[in-house]
Order: C-alpha cells, then structure tokens, then sequence
C-alpha cells in the first residue's frame, strides 16, 4: 500500500470491510511511557470507544505473545483507522501527526484500488427525484449549517488544543476531514439550483436569497 509506518489490514466490523491497524503497533510507534494495556484501556474509557464499532478485541486463545516487558498471555485490540488517527492526535507530538497523516493516505489509496478503472458512462444509473422548491432550499440550508459547523470546529481546534482538552482531536479530523465530502455535496446543490432566479424582494425567496450566494461562491451565509 505505502510504506508502512505501522502495518494496516483488512478486517471486517458490521459486515464492512474496512482497514484496521494492532493497538499494539501503534503503540509502539507513538512511543508511549505508558505500558500498552493500561494505555489503551484508559483510552477507551476517555474517549468512549465502542467494542464492535470502534475497534475489535482478538483474544490469542491461551497463547504466549510477546510483548514489551516480556512473554505474557494477551488479546489484541484491533482499531479502525479513524480511531487509530484520533488516539494519534491525543498524543500530541510530530510522530502522532506523521502517522495520522499516513492513515488518511492508506484511505485514500484503499478507495483509489475500489474504484473502477474508466467506468462506461452509461452505467452510472440517473435517478429521478421528487422534490418541491421549498424542500430543496432546506437541503442547501442543511449543507450551509454543516459546513459552518465545520468550519467553526477547525478554528476552536488551537484553542482546544491549548487547553489539552479531550475534544481537540475530534474537533481537528471533524472539521479537516469533513471538507471534501462537504464540498462534493455542495457541488452536486450547486448544479441541481443553476437555473433557480429568486426574486430580489418575494418574501417567499428570502431564504434562497441567503443561501445561494454561499453555495454559489462560498460567501457567508447572513
């Protein structure tokens, strides 16, 4: 995939596949004083990680693992990326950064490998929505509420950063993350209201006349 700063595999969490990463691995890169398991048991529990959704537990069936500190029966905790580059950021250091950026890129070239190579047009199917004027208006307003909430979690990151608080990761994947599918959203608004004029004084319009600039140009939403 990339040269591997800590080795990613595929696993599987509610019928998905999707990549994982060993806690221990990570561990290890991050060069955390901490032993390993009461690292990521704390973790866990500052951060709510749910078992099944945010990461998988792997029992050795008895076996001798070694590890840190010598040989002692163990279980694995397997993470999925967006775990593995939250728990990254909490560390709060070059090599946490270096490996979060590292996952986004196992990302992105694992949806580069799933996606066909030169696709027939013709196979992309068209749908016909039904929707009402109004109804496409609240969608726009949707996306504008999203992505000023985006854009306010980017700027508290350094504030929260400073602070050490828990939320600081969470805010800086939020609103780093967020801002390609946001964007893909808004083009597809954008191009579905092209032909739309509202009227520079119809109440009724008032909403459009709010939003459209926005969505069109990026200008603030009033």
């Amino acid at each position: 995939m990339t040269n591997q700063l800590v080795p990613v595999f595929n696993g599987a969490i509610s019928n998905e596949t999707i990549l994982l990463c060993n806690a221990r691995d990570l561990h290890e890169f991050l060069g955390v004083r901490r032993d390993f398991s009461t690292w990521i048991k704390n973790r866990i529990a500052d951060y709510g990680f749910a078992l099944g959704v945010d990461f998988l537990l792997v029992h050795q069936n008895g076996g001798i693992k070694k590890v840190r500190g010598g040989d002692r029966r163990s279980k694995d905790y397997h993470l999925t990326l967006d775990t593995a580059k939250e728990l990254a950021m909490v560390e709060r250091n070059d090599k946490g950064r270096q490996v979060r950026r590292y996952f986004i890129e196992c990302e992105k070239q694992l949806r580069q490998k799933e996606m066909p190579t030169n696709p027939p047009a013709e196979t992309e199917e068209k749908l016909t929505l039904s929707i009402t004027r109004s109804e496409l208006c609240s969608l726009c307003w949707v996306w504008a509420a999203a992505e000023y909430m985006r854009e306010t979690m980017y700027a508290t990151y350094p504030a929260l950063e400073a602070i050490k608080s828990s939320l600081a990761p969470t805010f800086y994947s939020m609103g780093s993350e967020y801002q390609l599918t946001l964007e893909a959203g808004r083009k597809i608004l954008e191009r579905e209201t092209r032909s739309l004029d509202p009227h520079p004084y119809a109440i009724e319009d008032a909403n459009w006349r709010s939003v459209l600039p926005r969505l069109r140009e990026g200008w603030p939403v009033l």
